[in-house]
This record gives structure tokens, C-alpha cells and sequence, in this order.
């Protein structure tokens, strides 16, 4: 095995023992804090993920050659909190009437990123495994709405035309996306030479709520109010989905292949430990340094 990719097995297991440490910290919320009547007592059970579901567009730039390593993507897209999970995965009980009395929701337009390698499973049909990275730098403004109305519905003609179902409530978190990476196994059905279906794909993000907007609304159970913690503590995001039911266009080819998924994940905040934060920091810095070294070379 090459050193480099013995490097950056080792830098993937570093990161990914450091953040066994962060994750999985128990939250609760106060739906009074933003005038919405729950089914009880107005405040969630505790728990330690938000299970998320998720509609997306890509945007691929594969150019005339199919998918190789360096092509970039765009993605848009919006979620909704479809359930509340307990510390073994589970749904909690008292969710205060999660999409029937409100909703938590978000949606972005500026999501990047890049194709970081491609490997031929098998020439008949053609099977790839591509791996792939997402840029720093896009907000993501969560909201919380007493109407559920949050509509995915999408066509190649006309894109999302619902946005405002995802954004039209009461602004709760801003979530800066600092990376991630994911991976899709996909074949050729037709024999053309351009892959159409998607076997399996996953994908990882993570990022920092820089804005808390409501006081005394969300709550880490050992560190207090969100909103009073963010002015001295770092609170990070993690989300991990898998993705189905994709969709192939390809009226724009060359040089763009245009995809729709769904994805099903969960959501988790936490504040790191400082050790925590200087490894997985320094962890990143030295992994995109080595992913471009291997692009670049």
C-alpha cells in the first residue's frame, strides 16, 4: 500500500476516534420560547440527534470524459427534522407533536464540492466507486414553523419551486458547513458508457452553529442554553444520510449530469473538548493538504 493513502487511512482514523469523543451529547428545546403549544408540557424529551430527511439536486461538471477525479458539483437542496432519536437510535416518545403541531427545517442553494477519486468496479456493465469532498463556506439557516407545510416536490424543468415551505418560519441556528466527504457506487444500465443508477451512497458534513437566534429555546443538558453558550463555547454539527432514489438527467451533457436524490440521516450538536478541537483542526488541515498533494501530483 502507498504511503500516502497509509497517511490518510490514519489521518480518517484520528479524526474519526476524536469525534467518537464530541458526539452524542443530549439535548432538549422549549417550543415556548417561540410561541408554539406542544402536545404536553412544551418541552422535548431528551435526546441526542435530530433524524433528518433530505431532498437534494446535483450538478456535476464530468465534462466529455465521465466522472474523474477533480470534477466539481453543486448541490441545492432542503431538510426537515422528521423525528427526535434517544441514545440507541431510537424515536423518543414525547416529541411535543413534531410535524403536526410544528416543524424544524432548512435549505441551501450553494453547497460545493469536488470529485476526489474514481475507481472502475467492474467494465461489464461499467461499475465506478467515486469518492468526493464538500467545500467550507455555505450558512445553513435552520427554522422552526407551527405550520408544517414543508413540500419537496421537483422536476428537471423547473427545479425546487418550494423553497419558502423550508424557510418560512422563525429563524432558530446558523450552521457554516466547514467540510465533509461521501462516496457513490453506481453503474451503467443501458451499456452507453455513461453510468445512470446509483447502487449506494453516503455522505458525511460537518460544521459550527455560528448564530443562535432564540433565547431559551434550545439546551445541551451539562452545558445550558445555545443561545447564552455560543458566545464562549465552540458548538459543532454533524450530519450523516444515506441517499436513494436517484433520478439521471442529462439533457445538459456535455458537460453537466444533472442528479436528484432523497437522504435519510441524523443530525448532532455538541461542544468539543479543546483537545478535541486542536486534533480534529490540525486532522483536516493535514487531510486536505494530502488529498490535493494526491490531485496535484
Amino acid at each position: 500500500m502507498k504511503k500516502g493513502v497509509v497517511f490518510v487511512l490514519l489521518l480518517l482514523f484520528l479524526l474519526g476516534t476524536a469525534l467518537q469523543n464530541v458526539w452524542a451529547q443530549k439535548i432538549y428545546y422549549d417550543l415556548s420560547a417561540v410561541g408554539i403549544s406542544g402536545n404536553d408540557d412544551n418541552v422535548t424529551g431528551l435526546h441526542d440527534q435530530w433524524g433528518v430527511y433530505a431532498r437534494s439536486e446535483n450538478i456535476v461538471n464530468i465534462g466529455n470524459d465521465g466522472f474523474t477525479s477533480g470534477d466539481t458539483f453543486t448541490n441545492i437542496g432542503m431538510l426537515k427534522v422528521s423525528s427526535l432519536l434517544d441514545f440507541i437510535g431510537g424515536s423518543i416518545s414525547d416529541d411535543e407533536g413534531l410535524n403536526t403541531n410544528y416543524e424544524i427545517t432548512a435549505a441551501w442553494t450553494d453547497l460545493t464540492g469536488v470529485v476526489t477519486a474514481k475507481n472502475v468496479v467492474s467494465n461489464a456493465p461499467l461499475t465506478e466507486y467515486v469518492t468526493f469532498s464538500y467545500d467550507s463556506g455555505t450558512v445553513i439557516t435552520f427554522y422552526i414553523d407551527d405550520s408544517p407545510d414543508f413540500d419537496t416536490s421537483f422536476n428537471f424543468n423547473d427545479g425546487f419551486t418550494n423553497f419558502s415551505t423550508a424557510t418560512d418560519g422563525i429563524p432558530i441556528l446558523d450552521v457554516i458547513i466547514e467540510g465533509g466527504t461521501g462516496s457513490i457506487l453506481q453503474t451503467d444500465t443501458n451499456d452507453d458508457g455513461l453510468v445512470d443508477y446509483v447502487i449506494t451512497a453516503s455522505a458525511t458534513l460537518h460544521g459550527r452553529v455560528t448564530h443562535v437566534y432564540q433565547n431559551d429555546f434550545i439546551f445541551f443538558e451539562d452545558f445550558g442554553d445555545f443561545y447564552e453558550l455560543i458566545d464562549r463555547e465552540i458548538i459543532l454539527a454533524f450530519t450523516d444520510w444515506n441517499a436513494d432514489n436517484f433520478e439521471y438527467n442529462f439533457d445538459d451533457f456535455p458537460p453537466n449530469v444533472r442528479t436528484i436524490a432523497d437522504h435519510n440521516g441524523s443530525l448532532d450538536f455538541a461542544v468539543p473538548e479543546p483537545a478535541t478541537i486542536i486534533l480534529v483542526g490540525s486532522g483536516l488541515l493535514l487531510l486536505g493538504f494530502s488529498l490535493r498533494k494526491r490531485r496535484d501530483s
